[in-house]
């Protein structure tokens, strides 16, 4: 009886032992994952990587395969957009001139950061702009995103803008004011690039056409800039992108009068009025003097001159001063304010398209 007591006992403790062990075991498990999850709250929170993404941090998108540039690289050529290399003043930033290490001069426009707190929605846009090539319309060649800075890269033009040529040049005496021929062949290379904009497949509209956005090079030939900017940046702000948009004294009336949508037709518009501009060096935002007491608006003086056939007096003085009397054709100037005109009629119906315009300059032009 002892003997099987005593075996029955060392069974007991055995149970007990094999229990008390397994149970320790887990209780173990249990306090070493608790502390674990206890020094993982306590552990520092790791810092945000400056590094988040190549899109969110920087990027470079260049549509000519022969131009490798980083917004470093623009920082630099415009010595961090020093107001001294300021070439222009556009209507959603200042372009700069901005000079690489090689020599290549290039014309560098830094977004107002209002202007395009979405820029990243717009990269197909920008793309497609990108790839078209006209030679009277600036070439987009690239874009460069850093942080909040967004810069569009384009080509540069020693001549600058239409607008200094035409009301500035009395501040440079190295340049000569425009004469009758050369100021019909800038209106002819606006034309054909509006035509070309609005025959393609799907119409790209300027919305902005105007003589601060247009750049002449070597040989005064036209190249409109910022083709498409006006859509992209209004598109942000309303969701509607084909919101009017445009500057006084080019604006069509009904854009004025509250039309939203903008259409080719508008551009139609603008560039009669640039049309006007351009022949009479007067800026259509201005008031032109009727009298010694008496002041009208700019397209109110233009009508009334051209209704009592007065039309070589609304000419720029220089055009006299520089062009050949034999290129000063009473019935050539005449057509010239005729198709000006035309597109300058308040029923956009009645406008023409600007293939149709191109047609017209050149029966008289070439």
């Amino acid at each position: 009886m002892d003997l099987a007591l005593e075996a029955i006992m060392a069974a007991l403790i055995g149970c007990f032992a094999t229990v008390f062990i397994a149970a320790a075991t887990m209780i173990c498990k249990r306090i070493r994952a608790k502390r674990s999850r206890i020094e993982a709250t306590q552990a520092p929170i790791p810092k945000p990587s400056t590094t988040l993404t190549s899109i969110a941090v920087e990027e470079s998108v260049l549509f000519d395969p022969s131009l490798q540039i980083s917004m470093r690289d623009i920082i630099t050529a415009t010595n961090n957009f020093s107001a001294d290399l300021i070439a222009g003043d556009g209507r959603f930033g200042f372009v700069y001139k901005a000079e690489l290490p090689s020599g290549l001069k290039l014309a560098v426009k830094k977004l107002d950061s209002s202007s395009f707190q979405c820029f990243m929605e717009f990269r197909s846009e920008l793309e497609i702009l990108g790839k078209l090539r006209h030679p009277n319309v600036v070439r987009l060649l690239g874009y460069c995103i850093t942080g909040a800075d967004r810069a569009l890269i384009y080509e540069f033009f020693e001549r600058g803008s239409l607008d200094i040529c035409l009301h500035e040049l009395y501040l440079n005496r190295s340049q000569f004011p425009l004469c009758w021929r050369t100021r019909k062949k800038i209106v002819v290379g606006v034309a054909n690039g509006l035509a070309y904009m609005h025959d393609l497949k799907k119409p790209i509209i300027h919305r902005d056409v105007k003589s601060n956005n247009i750049f002449l090079d070597s040989e005064f030939e036209a190249h409109i800039a910022d083709f498409g900017l006006a859509r992209m940046v209004e598109a942000q702000h309303t969701h509607v992108s084909t919101q009017a948009a445009g500057t006084v004294g080019y604006m069509p009336p009904e854009y004025e009068e509250g039309y939203a949508v903008a259409t080719v037709k508008g551009d139609v518009y603008s560039f009669g009025i640039l049309m006007l501009e351009i022949a009479t060096g007067k800026r259509p935002q201005s008031r032109v003097a009727v009298d010694e007491k008496t002041t009208t608006s700019f397209m109110e003086w233009a009508k009334r001159m051209v209704a009592q056939n007065r039309e070589s007096e609304m000419l720029d003085p220089n055009v006299w001063v520089w062009s050949s009397r034999r290129g000063l054709d009473e019935s050539s100037i005449r057509e010239y304010f005729r198709v000006s005109f035309m597109c300058t009629k308040s029923n956009p119906r009645e406008r023409p398209t600007m293939r149709e315009v191109v047609e017209l300059l050149a029966r008289d032009f070439m």
